[in-house]
């Protein structure tokens, strides 16, 4: 059954932008919605945090690798506090990947497949005659398989792609339950306005 978002109270853009502020000195990254296949996206290349709107979550827990991660502290989210929940995960993700450069050549292979995926929607939506469609970062992990003799080195460029690194993507959602924790209070205020 799915779970209608008509009725959830999402937070406005400029609470969420000022709460971002608070966890960085200078430059912080800029709060967008967006529907995306994922709750929320941390793009540090472009200094932008992107929530899905439709964010129906209950309670804490993100994707590791293949897998998933439910924190030891159970916290259920009332009405509008997933979107604050996510929020505090993308800035995490920020706060601890920021200082972590990918291997160039994953870099390399993201933008050439990305630009091929492209120009074949462009191809076919044309000879079609149907709306072009971006291509999905899990289109471009598909792909990406060709391009790794390794099975290994191919889970790492999957998991750098989707922003699931397993140790520290952990730690990253443990940082924003134990941040949640301590500012719910302000989330509540900033929800009831």
């Amino acid at each position: 059954m799915a779970i209608s978002t008509e009725s959830m109270r999402k937070p406005n853009t400029q609470d969420l932008q000022n709460f971002t502020k608070e966890y960085f000195k200078k430059n912080p990254p800029i709060v967008k919605w967006k529907k995306i296949d994922c709750n929320g996206l941390a793009d540090t290349e472009n200094n932008i945090i992107y929530l899905n709107p439709e964010n129906s979550e209950k309670e804490f827990g993100c994707q590791v690798t293949e897998g998933s991660y439910k924190p030891k502290t159970r916290i259920r989210f009332k009405d509008g506090e997933q979107y604050f929940a996510v929020l505090l995960h993308e800035i995490a993700e920020f706060k601890f990947y920021g200082k972590i450069k990918p291997p160039k050549c994953f870099k390399e292979i993201k933008n050439k497949i990305i630009k091929k995926l492209r120009r074949e929607a462009v191809e076919k939506s044309k000879k079609l005659k149907t709306e072009y469609k971006e291509p999905t970062l899990d289109d471009v992990a598909y792909l990406a398989q060709d391009c790794f003799e390794d099975p290994g080195d191919h889970c790492e460029f999957r998991a750098w792609l989707l922003g699931r690194l397993n140790i520290d993507h952990i730690k990253v959602e443990d940082w924003a339950v134990q941040k949640f924790k301590k500012r719910r209070k302000d989330i509540a205020i900033l929800l009831s306005d």
